[in-house]
């Protein structure tokens, strides 16, 4: 009696999380995600170490995004119509420095962030962060770090607005 109990208990608090989780779940419009990289300074490392993260990060918060490498805002955008994106996510670094010492390479970026809707060239939300890394053991770890977090700090700047707006 005791362990019917017991199961009974547990499948209730399973079925009761079922529900919550349907009726807790946002839905988003889907994200298209890409770097935006010019003069082609990053390594392409950095740039899939950075993109794939943010990526893996808005599938946790329930987006559906995509990546792709375009090679201009142009190209960025005309993928996104194919593909039927409704908003854009562009990450771009600028090189501040970068140098070598005996302890290592060391990078610093400033990282901005530009939302887009598919519809206009302007962007709808803006953030930039700078982020350094120092003493790393290749160039392209050094960059790899800074991007990322250069990404990760200007995103939480704009983080509630963003999921606002790509509300359905």
């Amino acid at each position: 009696m005791n362990k019917t109990k017991i199961t009974m208990f547990v499948v209730l608090l399973f079925l009761f999380s079922i529900f919550f989780s349907f009726q807790t779940a946002t839905q988003y419009k889907e994200v298209f995600v890409f770097v935006n990289d010019p003069v082609n300074v990053l390594p392409k490392i950095a740039q899939n170490y950075a993109v794939s993260n943010i990526v893996d990060y808005l599938k946790i918060k329930n987006v559906r995004a995509q990546a792709d490498f375009p090679h201009s805002l142009e190209s960025a955008f005309k993928v996104a119509r194919e593909k039927d994106i409704p908003y854009l996510l562009e990450i771009r670094a600028s090189l501040i420095s970068m140098g070598r010492s005996e302890n290592g390479y060391s990078v610093q970026l400033q990282t901005s962030l530009a939302v887009y809707e598919l519809s206009n060239f302007t962007p709808k939300l803006s953030s930039s962060a700078n982020e350094s890394s120092e003493n790393s053991i290749s160039s392209e770890i050094a960059f790899s770090y800074a991007l990322y977090n250069g990404a990760i700090k200007a995103f939480h700047q704009i983080e509630s607005s963003f999921f606002e707006l790509i509300k359905r």
